[in-house]
């Protein structure tokens, strides 16, 4: 009814079909450009139950992408202590989510006229898509994550899914770059990062919804830390696929060694031990477990294996080796780390009480 574009968070993503006309994608610096550039230019901004936090803030710096210096904020939470708690609020709306809203949309005109919003809207997101088309039909090898994404993307649509993503470079790939449909339900591990939690958790999805395909998307880091769950798995037949997104190291902790420090230390599963040759391979060992499994490093292997992991009946594996310099798009901003570089008056005035949002 305010034909005004939705976009979420990480952990927000799947609330709205992102084939949606007004769904703009994901916010932050993991995010996806059409996001960050509706928020950054929008005259209001209505918060329904986010915490409005550093990733999808790009660190709460002016531009990256809010700037509520001059845009408005609303903000609507069930806990009253949620509101306000990072950045002051315009207007505080308290309440469940779904009963505001409804109530919300009772006083909204019936046919508002934004149309030249809604042009700009369908732009940005035109640019966008261009960006993930790049990404989605790169044939290269070593494969690049962005057309593991595409597969998984183009071999699932219309079933539902329970979709886990670890934590990782792997993850930002799958947040920014798989479009949700509206019986997807995506669970990420946020900001507690906990490793690993993508398997074990395809465990309590695929019994929680069995209805619905239940897929773990990990990295090599990840699943190495949790090699447990697979004889988990294999014993009670647990229904979910698991898809190893193999690198040979743990990639975001290298780009940020490497960025601070030019140089990096046993964060790759190759040439920092005694045998240069080493790599663990995750199909093998899920076999071992008793696990049907592949593993994929060519896009043709890739296709056929996407397919074959799809169709099996029960518990299986399909570990893609990819290449460890595949990185997402870095199109929201990332200033987390300006915060303590500021000067206070420089950042936002919840720092120095300039802005009075008055009482909740």
């Amino acid at each position: 009814k305010m034909q005004a574009c939705v976009a979420t968070t990480t952990a927000g993503k799947g609330a709205i079909s992102e084939s949606h006309p007004l769904a703009v994608g994901v916010l932050g610096w993991v995010g996806c450009a059409s996001a960050n550039e509706c928020a950054r230019d929008a005259d209001a901004v209505l918060v329904v139950g986010a915490r409005l936090s550093d990733t999808a803030t790009g660190g709460w710096q002016p531009g990256s992408p809010f700037d509520f210096r001059h845009t408005i904020l609303l903000q609507l939470d069930v806990d009253p202590e949620a509101i306000g708690n990072v950045i002051p609020v315009d207007i505080p709306l308290l309440g469940d989510a779904a009963e505001t809203l409804e109530e919300i949309c009772k006083i909204l005109p019936e046919q508002p006229r934004r149309d030249p919003w809604v042009e700009r809207i369908a732009t940005a997101k035109s640019e966008w898509t261009d960006v993930v088309t790049v990404c989605a039909t790169d044939d290269s090898e070593p494969l690049q994550v962005g057309r593991v994404v595409s597969e998984l993307r183009e071999n699932t649509r219309g079933m539902g899914l329970n979709l886990l993503t670890d934590i990782g470079n792997h993850s930002s790939w799958l947040t920014q770059q798989f479009e949700v449909e509206d019986a997807d339900v995506m669970i990420a591990s946020m900001g507690a990062g906990s490793m690993g939690m993508a398997p074990c958790g395809a465990i309590g999805a695929a019994l929680a919804r069995p209805d619905h395909l239940t897929v773990a998307w990990v990295g090599d880091g990840g699943m190495s830390m949790a090699s447990y769950v697979l004889p988990t798995l294999a014993e009670y037949g647990i229904p979910a696929k698991i898809i190893v997104l193999d690198n040979g190291s743990y990639s975001s902790v290298i780009k940020y060694m490497n960025r601070e420090f030019g140089k990096n230390s046993f964060a790759k599963f190759d040439a920092d031990g005694t045998n240069p040759d080493y790599r663990l391979n995750f199909a093998s060992l899920a076999e071992s477990c008793g696990l049907v499994a592949r593993q994929v490093s060519s896009v043709q292997e890739l296709c056929d294996g996407m397919s074959w992991l799809l169709a099996t009946t029960g518990p299986a594996l399909l570990s893609v080796v990819v290449d460890p310099a595949s990185y997402f798009p870095v199109v929201g901003g990332q200033k987390s780390k300006q915060l303590w570089g500021h000067n206070l008056d420089d950042i936002y005035p919840w720092v120095t009480g300039r802005r009075d949002t008055g009482s909740l």
